[in-house]
C-alpha cells in the first residue's frame, strides 16, 4: 500500500485533529479533499475513487472491501485483509478490553453504543477514551454539528472525527484571510491611476502592482535550519539504516552535536532504536543553578510506544510516553505531546511523531530554570529547527 495512503499517517500528520468524511460517490470524495479533509470512508464501492482523490479510504460497509486503504472490523473479528491497515470498532469498555486482548491495533473507531435517550452521544465516546492506551489512534464516530464541537474532542484527545458528507469545510475551520486582499482590493484602481500620473520612476519605488504589493507585504523567509556537527548524525544515520533528525538549534548553551561537550548519552541499541541526550547543569544556587536537558529518540520499523518498568519493588510495565496533552506543530512536523514518562524522559515534557513506519520522541527536561511553558516554548522552536539527515550508502 502507498505510503500516501495509509490512514495512519494521516491522521498523525498535519495540524490539529483529523477529519474523516464518509462519502457515497467519486464527486463527494473530491470534494472533501478540496475542504480540507484527511481521509473518506465508504459503505459499498465506488466506481473512480481513486482517480477522484489522493485520500486514505476506509472501508466501514459489511461486504467486502474494494479499492481501499483500511478497514474497520469489531473486535470479535480475525482480520483477513493483512495488505489493510485495521480499524477496531468498539462500543463500550469491555469491547475495548476485547480489542487489546486479541488484536493490540493501532487505531480504534470509538462508536456510541446504547445510551439513555438523555445522555450526550459526544460524553458516550469521550469515557471510552480514557481506556485507550498511549499511542494509540482514535477516532470518534459520532455527530458533531460545528467546529467547537471538533475543537472539544481535539481538547480531549481524540485524534480524528468520522463525519457524514456536507460542511466539511466548517468543521475542518477556515483558512486564513488574505489581508491584503481584503483591506487593500477597494483601493487599488486609485492606487494604479496615481502610480500612472507618478511615471516610472514611481511605479518602481512605491509597488504599486500587485506583484509589488504581495512582495512587500511577504515576510522574509527564515533560514533553513542548520545541523551542527552533521557527520555525526549522518554517521548515526547509517549505524541504524534510517533517517534522524538532528536538532539545529537548542538553548544555551546545549549544542546538538554528537560526542560534543554537551552529549551525555550516544546510545544505540540492538533493535536500531538510539538515545542522544544533551545536558547542562550549575549547582548554584537561584539564577546560577538549574538545568537544561534535551533528548532525542527513535524507533526505527515501530510505531507503538514503548513500555517501560517503572522501577522499585512494586515495578510494573507501564507506557513509557504517557497522558497526552494536545500538539505542537512545526517544521512541518506535527507532534503529539506527553506529560507523563519514563526513564532518561521522566519529568520531560515529550512530543511524539511517527514518519514511514518510525516512532520519533523530543523531550525536555522541565526544572528550574524553566517551566512547562517554557520547556513548551522551547520545544517548538527545537522541533522547527530539526533537520532529517537520511541515511547514505557511503
Amino acid at each position: 500500500m502507498p505510503g500516501s495512503r495509509r490512514l495512519s499517517q494521516h491522521i498523525s500528520e498535519g495540524d490539529g485533529i483529523a477529519i474523516i468524511v464518509s462519502v457515497d460517490d467519486a464527486g463527494a470524495a473530491r470534494d472533501a479533499e478540496q475542504q480540507g479533509a484527511k481521509a473518506v470512508a465508504v459503505t459499498t464501492p465506488i466506481e473512480g475513487i481513486r482517480e477522484a482523490t489522493n485520500l486514505p479510504v476506509l472501508w466501514i460497509g459489511d461486504g467486502p472491501p474494494h479499492e481501499v486503504d483500511a478497514v474497520c472490523i469489531r473486535p470479535e473479528d480475525d482480520p483477513e485483509h493483512h495488505h489493510l491497515e485495521s480499524v477496531v470498532d468498539v462500543r463500550d469498555e469491555e469491547e475495548l478490553e476485547l480489542a487489546l486482548e486479541r488484536l493490540d491495533p493501532e487505531i480504534f473507531l470509538l462508536t456510541v453504543g446504547e445510551i439513555d435517550e438523555d445522555a450526550d452521544p459526544l460524553d458516550a465516546v469521550l469515557e471510552l477514551l480514557p481506556d485507550v492506551p498511549a499511542g494509540k489512534l482514535a477516532i470518534a464516530y459520532v455527530d458533531v454539528e460545528s467546529r467547537d464541537e471538533v475543537l472539544a474532542l481535539e481538547r480531549a484527545g481524540i485524534d480524528a472525527v468520522l463525519v457524514p458528507a456536507g460542511n466539511v469545510t466548517d468543521l475542518v475551520g477556515h483558512q486564513p484571510v488574505d489581508v491584503w486582499t481584503a483591506t487593500m482590493a477597494p483601493v487599488r484602481g486609485p492606487l494604479a491611476a496615481l502610480c500612472l500620473l507618478l511615471g516610472v520612476f514611481a511605479f518602481a519605488t512605491s509597488g504599486c502592482g500587485d506583484d509589488a504589493n504581495k512582495a512587500a507585504a511577504a515576510p522574509a523567509a527564515a533560514p533553513a535550519p542548520v545541523c551542527h556537527g552533521r557527520a555525526g548524525w549522518q554517521k548515526l544515520a547509517n549505524k541504524i539504516d534510517a533517517p534522524v533528525y538532528c536538532p539545529g538549534w537548542l538553548p544555551d548553551p546545549l549544542v546538538g552535536q554528537i560526542g560534543g561537550r554537551w552529549n551525555n548519552i550516544n546510545s544505540v541499541s540492538k533493535d536500531r532504536s538510539y538515545l542522544e541526550s544533551f545536558v547542562w547543569q550549575e549547582t548554584g544556587g537561584g539564577a546560577a543553578g538549574g538545568e537544561l536537558h534535551v533528548n532525542l529518540r527513535a524507533y526505527p520499523g515501530v510505531t507503538k510506544i514503548p513500555t517501560c518498568r517503572t522501577g522499585g519493588v512494586d515495578s510494573k510495565n507501564v507506557p513509557c510516553f504517557d497522558q497526552p496533552a494536545g500538539w505542537v506543530t512545526a517544521n512541518g512536523i506535527k507532534t503529539r505531546v506527553y506529560t507523563v514518562n519514563q526513564d532518561a524522559d521522566e519529568w520531560h515534557v515529550a512530543l511524539l511523531w511517527r514518519e514511514h513506519g518510525t516512532l520519533y520522541t523530543l523531550s525536555e527536561h522541565v526544572a528550574p530554570p524553566l517551566t512547562y511553558n517554557h520547556v513548551l516554548r522551547y520545544l517548538k522552536q527545537e522541533l522547527g529547527s530539526l533537520v532529517r539527515i537520511e541515511p547514505s550508502s557511503a
